[in-house]
């Protein structure tokens, strides 16, 4: 061995020796002077014999591909901002041959929100979205209301009679399986979001007008298709695919683009392709959710890389953070719901096999690591396929959903195969709602988590809250306040609902009873604390019977039970339920509680000992049984309150006393016009025209007062229709002079209790007659605050339709 002049210190070896050898690998053979070293380890090839047999390549430049940014396409910088607009095309919405106009009232809206709703019509009529309608039109839908997480409202019309009527459009929709085999080979993915898509699509006249929707800032139409409609979702998808299909390497769903390449110069050909259609059709992009040059991208609830697809992690999040069951009780739950999916598991019998010895009573409980095995292996099988399957915007889709004392659970499936689980628990303010709302929170829960799923399209939803499925069914006025929030956030989504016993929700029940503990909706807490303050504050009631009102539910045994089982939830059978509370099953959907005072619907449900003082207050003025139950109606309720009502006014010693005999029914009825103040009828006349204006007609008797030259005089000066009743005949004038006996009758009963007379009037001008409407609101459009309870929103003005009245009143007569 040559000793070298080099020397060379490495791997802590001083001094190395010089040997030429003869090396080859299978392509190259080179001859190489070897530096060795005295060291027990294995010989290294230095790199200029590794680049001379060519196992190595010398690279003086690398590319790197940095993943590029939306602000940086500074060319196309204009498709990331504003509302685009489709050029040179109108969409029209086809209506069934037998389809029925229909026109929604006005829906109440929270004042404050008020102030936000007429900002965001502004911008909405700015933005050429929606113009302001002043000519009849046959249909018109009401608005729901919701907000965004950055605090802004989303406005989208409440469509479902509208959605009936139009006739759908069926669009075949690229499944799954279709887009993964033609990603084969792709190495850079772009997905990009058109920014509010259905905007983009202008609305011909005729459909336009379809879509009139009311507000209190009165009646708009949209220009461009709305948000709600059913056709929607197949209309723009079919336009977008039309108009991007000759191009290679795109596939759409609705407004989701996927772009993508097997090379980075194919992938940008086929961006920049896309970018300029666009531009030329006027479509914009939202430009926070879209992603440019990316090596994997979440599109359509997978996620795609070079690799494949793969399961986006948050669909089976709820499922793999399951922790083991405690129990048995909590071990038959969870394989209850592996034995619903088993069908799709291979081998299932021998997979359960230590799980199910556990639930033998012969066995003690005792959770072993062999247990912990089998329960992972169980959790990853329902992860994958074939029990979890793709979605399929074809296939009818399925949304089955469960809640729990403290959590909920959610999963959405095409027959019967999961496509996403999710599950969360329940905040400690959403823990004491009533199990109703508990259920329908759920749904509420199930339709945000899978909202790109769902919204659009028609989904089944199954509960095993029965009362949920009757609550459908009602006009949403008609619901509980606190309910009606939810049912306004629920309106955007096309749902049927439908009742399945507890039992056969495996899959939901089993997540909402070990959910993850991440909390959800939390807006919705805030919204419902607001709402709860807002009915309280508005019940119109002094601080003191508030309080008592709230004492004396809370010692009350009936509304004490009635409270547990409005929280803890109704039985399936009123015959599970105490006697005391049969009466109230029917009503199980219009029961809520509100600091800690129950309500049915507005009416406050009266404790038992409160009962017979709030009877003797609806009777202050002394009036009929009918009279008296349509004035407690809307104000108050307790079981059997018409007939304690009727007990109470037979028994009133006042109304015995003063009793009078029937008097005979008008001959001749005088013409009514819908207008209030129009006709007057008088008797004992007083000057209170500067109160409520000058009438048109004026009835009286023929008494001396009416017929002086000064009376004459007096109608000529204030333009006033003098008309007199036929003399000797009072039943001509009758309905003043029925009038004028009641009140007569009302004072008579009055000194009798040494009650005060004026609270007894009062009474009377506020208790609806058989029209329904009080005197109060015929003449002022409001009722007026007695001493009762009522809520403030009773006490706003509403203007009485007239005509409706009076056609009813003629009906009855004749």
């Amino acid at each position: 061995m040559d000793t070298t002049g080099a020397v060379i210190t490495s791997f802590m070896v001083e001094k190395l020796a010089e040997i030429n050898l003869a090396i080859n690998n299978k392509l190259w053979g080179y001859d190489n002077g070897s530096n060795m070293g005295d060291i027990p380890c294995r010989n290294i090839i230095g790199r200029n014999s590794c680049e001379n047999l060519k196992l190595v390549k010398r690279v003086h430049n690398v590319q790197f591909h940095e993943s590029v940014n939306v602000s940086q396409l500074v060319e196309y910088k204009d498709l990331f901002s504003g509302i685009g607009c489709l050029k040179d095309y109108e969409c029209h919405l086809s209506m069934k041959p037998d389809a029925v106009p229909s026109i929604d009232a006005c829906r109440r809206i929270p004042f404050s929100l008020l102030e936000q709703l007429k900002e965001e019509l502004a911008m909405l009529e700015k933005d050429q979205i929606i113009t302001k309608v002043e000519e009849p039109t046959e249909w018109v839908s009401s608005i729901v209301i919701a907000s965004k997480k950055n605090g802004k409202l989303r406005l989208c019309i409440d469509p479902r009679k509208l959605n009936k009527a139009i006739m759908h459009p069926h669009y075949q929709f690229p499944t799954i399986d279709e887009i993964k085999s033609s990603l084969s080979g792709t190495q850079y993915f772009t997905t990009l979001d058109a920014n509010k898509g259905f905007y983009m699509l202008k609305l011909d006249e005729a459909s336009s007008k379809l879509c009139t929707f009311i507000t209190p800032q009165g009646r708009y139409r949209f220009l461009r298709l709305p948000f709600g409609i059913n056709a929607a979702p197949e209309l723009f998808h079919s336009i977008m695919t039309n108009r991007f299909s000759d191009i290679s390497g795109v596939q759409i769903m609705m407004d989701d683009f996927l772009i993508y390449g097997q090379t980075k110069e194919e992938h940008d050909f086929r961006l920049k392709q896309v970018l300029d259609r666009a531009r030329e059709l006027g479509i914009k992009f939202n430009k926070e959710k879209s992603n440019i040059f990316k090596s994997e991208v979440k599109y359509l609830g997978h996620i795609f890389s070079k690799d494949g697809v793969k399961v986006d992690e948050n669909k089976v999040k709820a499922i793999c953070s399951m922790p083991p069951p405690t129990n048995v009780t909590e071990l038959q739950r969870f394989l209850g719901m592996v034995t619903y999916l088993g069908s799709y598991i291979e081998n299932l019998s021998e997979k359960t096999s230590n799980l199910r010895m556990l639930l033998s009573k012969e066995n003690e409980w005792s959770w072993q690591e062999r247990h912990n095995i089998e329960f992972n292996v169980l959790k990853e099988s329902i992860t994958k396929a074939p029990v979890l399957t793709y979605y399929d915007q074809n296939k009818p889709i399925t949304l089955s959903v469960d809640s729990s004392k403290d959590a909920m659970g959610a999963v959405i499936c095409h027959d019967k195969h999961p496509i996403a689980y999710a599950s969360a628990s329940l905040s400690s303010c959403q823990q004491s709602y009533s199990q109703i709302e508990k259920e329908l929170l759920a749904i509420l829960f199930g339709c945000t988590k899978f909202h790109q799923y769902i919204y659009g399209r028609h989904t089944l939803v199954e509960t095993d809250h029965k009362p949920i499925v009757s609550l459908y069914k009602k006009p949403i006025y008609n619901i509980p306040p606190r309910l009606q929030r939810i049912m306004l956030r629920l309106q955007p989504y096309d749902l049927n609902v439908i009742y399945k016993p507890g039992k056969y929700l495996y899959v939901a029940d089993t997540l909402s009873r070990a959910a993850l503990p991440e909390q959800s909706l939390h807006d919705l807490d805030s919204d419902l604390d607001l709402h709860v303050n807002l009915v309280i504050r508005s019940l119109s009631i002094s601080p003191n019977k508030l309080k008592s009102i709230q004492e004396q539910t809370s010692q009350d045994k009936e509304l004490s039970l009635l409270s547990k089982c409005c929280i803890e939830g109704w039985p399936e059978h009123k015959k599970l339920l105490p006697d005391i509370l049969r009466s109230y099953f029917p009503l199980k959907t219009d029961i809520h509680i509100i600091n800690s005072i129950v309500f049915k619907n507005n009416s406050v449900i009266i404790p038992v000992a409160m009962r017979n003082d709030i009877l003797k207050q609806i009777h202050e003025g002394h009036q009929g049984i009918h009279s008296c139950q349509r004035l407690a109606r809307n104000l108050v309720y307790w079981p059997n309150m018409y007939s304690d009502i009727e007990k109470y006014v037979n028994n009133c010693h006042s109304c015995l006393t003063n009793r009078r005999s029937n008097s005979k029914e008008p001959l001749l009825p005088h013409e009514v016009k819908p207008i209030p103040w129009n006709k007057v009828g008088v008797d004992l006349f007083d000057l209170n025209l500067h109160k409520h204006g000058i009438p048109n007609i004026l009835i009286s008797d023929n008494g001396p007062p009416f017929n002086s030259k000064e009376f004459h005089n007096f109608a000529l000066d204030w333009q006033i229709q003098h008309i007199t009743s036929s003399p000797y005949l009072p039943q001509s004038n009758g309905l003043v002079e029925r009038t004028i006996g009641t009140v007569k009758n009302i004072l008579k009963k009055c000194l009798t209790d040494n009650t005060d007379p004026h609270l007894a009037l009062l009474q009377y001008r506020n208790t609806p007659k058989e029209s329904m409407y009080s005197p109060a609101q015929l003449l002022m459009s409001r009722s007026l605050r007695t001493k009762l309870p009522v809520l403030e929103q009773t006490l706003k003005p509403k203007i009485p339709n007239y005509r409706s009245l009076i056609n009813k009143t003629q009906i009855k007569k004749e």
